[in-house]
């Protein structure tokens, strides 16, 4: 691999956004659930006679907190959204550099020769948004890189392969 072909890869947000919109509609669905349940209980209590007041002042805290609790939730995975897109894999002859991070950066350089596996995985969400998950190991037992829903991930599977064969890990 000369210069010339050096390659970067980038992080791609399409299979977080769905995972996202997924979980608040499972979320959504189950406040309803919730919803219906407490109207219930609340219809039944009315119904035998009883006072239902402090019932209804503690459901509506508990909606409330729920609803709360589904915003933090979707701010939560915006913000991990906004910071993957800083995410960068770049290839060149002689090493790998995987940089990330908004405010606080952090840049991984791992040599060409010490490379001792590459590994990719797929699963069914980033099968539909075409993204994969990447992983480089190096001397040490434990991934040194793991890069999620990258873009092209076959095709920085396969550079990374190459590169890792023409220099093979000196022991």
């Amino acid at each position: 691999m000369t210069k010339s072909t050096e390659k970067s890869f980038y992080y791609k947000a399409r299979r977080d956004i769905i995972s996202t919109i997924l979980w608040v509609i499972v979320l959504v669905v189950f406040f309803f659930i919730f919803k219906g349940m407490g109207n219930f209980a609340i219809r039944k209590e009315l119904e035998a006679g009883h006072s239902v007041e402090v019932d209804r002042q503690l459901l509506s805290v508990v909606y409330k907190m729920y609803i709360g609790f589904i915003l933090v939730c979707i701010l939560s995975s915006a913000i991990t959204i906004f910071v993957r897109t800083h995410s960068k894999l770049t290839i060149n002859q002689n090493e790998i550099i995987y940089r990330t991070g908004w405010l606080t950066k952090r840049t991984t350089i791992i040599p060409a020769n010490k490379i001792r596996t590459c590994a990719k995985s797929c699963g069914l969400l980033q099968m539909i948004c075409e993204t994969q998950t990447v992983s480089i190991t190096t001397a040490g037992d434990q991934a040194e890189i793991t890069f999620a829903n990258i873009e092209n991930g076959e095709e920085a599977f396969n550079f990374i392969s190459k590169l890792s064969k023409a220099n093979p890990v000196k022991m």
